[in-house]
């Protein structure tokens, strides 16, 4: 069975989309600096004309000629997102002269882990009706399995995902010490949860706070999961 309080926060990215804004390309240097400034943990990783990356142990932002975005993970990812969002809002609207934004979207991607493949892929088959779910064996096991939704209204919207994977991280060792090394990398075995809510229709800079509406948006992928898993 699947709660979706027993999952942990992967990262939540929060990306706000506006008309192409080509004063970037005169005032990426002035962006640049504010942002390092109000943030002095971020370490500019590219720096031109159409993109600035930022990037930390936690938190990545970037700023583009039509989009502005910040990722963070770990279990402080709620909080940080919306605060650097919330940063990265007020600079990018005064230094390029931002009024109205096309999207704003939250993308949270949740895990749980499972002690095998086939658990994994059984805990999502659990959200199938009976003769769905026994239609996706292949012999005594189940195949692979993403499931997704997707609902939209006047002002919001709501993508949401759920699917089993295995994940193996790939380690060179150099050849002097791989007898030190053990064999193998070991699997993880995981359930995600990859949800987006977004907004419909333009949105007015005047009209908008970030870190209010990323609470928003949490609480209703929040109540969404819960409402699917109970």
């Amino acid at each position: 069975m699947l709660d979706f309080s027993d999952c942990q926060v992967e990262s939540i990215t929060i990306e706000a989309r506006y008309e192409p804004e080509f004063a970037l390309w005169d005032r990426a240097g002035a962006v640049w600096t504010e942002v390092q400034a109000q943030f002095p943990e971020l370490r500019v990783q590219a720096a031109g004309p159409s993109q600035v990356v930022f990037e930390s142990l936690d938190t990545r932002a970037v700023i583009e000629l039509e989009a502005f975005r910040a990722s963070c993970r770990g279990a402080d990812a709620e909080r940080l997102v919306a605060e650097v969002s919330q940063r990265m809002l007020q600079v990018c609207s005064d230094r390029l002269k931002l009024a109205v934004f096309k999207r704003i979207g939250l993308r949270e991607i949740r895990t749980r882990s499972f002690a095998s493949t086939e658990a994994a892929i059984s805990a999502v088959c659990s959200l199938l009706p009976q003769q769905i779910a026994e239609g996706l064996l292949v012999g005594s096991k189940f195949q692979a399995i993403n499931l997704g939704v997707k609902q939209e209204g006047e002002t919001s919207g709501l993508s949401a995902a759920v699917r089993a994977e295995d994940r193996e991280m790939k380690l060179t060792v150099p050849w002097e010490v791989r007898d030190r090394v053990a064999g193998g990398t070991p699997k993880e075995h995981l359930v995600l949860f990859d949800s987006d809510y977004y907004t419909v229709g333009t949105t007015r800079r005047a009209a908008l706070n970030i870190e209010e509406w990323a609470k928003q948006a949490t609480r209703t992928i929040k109540r969404y999961w819960k409402g699917v898993l109970k």
